[in-house]
């Protein structure tokens, strides 16, 4: 493993903390407290009135009563670090290592918090399902494509193919 800069541990573990205050500060909205009552005529009303999306399934089936514990801002927090991670990797196709990286991954925190919907996305529960934990798993998905085609363009090679 190569070694990293303190500056990007440091990096991360500020972003973690502004995140977690953040979350925890701040109160959820009303649309996330009503998320768990209901049953399964909630889920059907929710599914029906915002257009299926997959965040708001998510949120009415499993999250909707966790929105306002510890436990949802330590779980978006977790997954606000990872798309900042991920979001690098799919930049650059490697991991943060200097202090360079440090300062690109502190840029683009800063361009997060000045341009766009910083409290309806990391924050606010509905938002956090239907965009920041959606986009993280996308770009988790795009991860391995996007370090095959950086090795076979730059490195012009591929995987060894599978033997059964």
């Amino acid at each position: 493993m190569t070694n990293i800069h303190k500056s990007v541990w440091i990096t991360f573990i500020l972003f973690s903390v502004f995140l977690f205050s953040v979350n925890y500060v701040f109160p959820t909205q009303s649309d996330d407290l009503g998320a768990g009552f209901g049953g399964l005529d909630g889920a059907i009303s929710m599914y029906m009135s915002w257009n299926g999306r997959f965040g708001e399934l998510l949120r009415t089936a499993f999250i909707g009563a966790l929105a306002p514990t510890l436990f949802f801002k330590i779980a978006n927090t977790l997954v606000g670090v990872v798309f900042l991670l991920a979001w690098f990797v799919i930049l650059y196709a490697r991991l943060p290592r200097s202090f360079n990286d440090s300062v690109v991954l502190a840029l683009s925190v800063l361009c997060i918090l000045l341009f766009g919907a910083f409290g309806s996305i990391f924050v606010w529960a509905a938002g956090a399902l239907n965009y920041l934990w959606a986009y993280t798993l996308v770009l988790l998905v795009c991860i391995p494509y996007r370090l095959f085609w950086h090795n076979y363009f730059i490195y012009n090679t591929t995987p060894p193919p599978h033997r059964f």
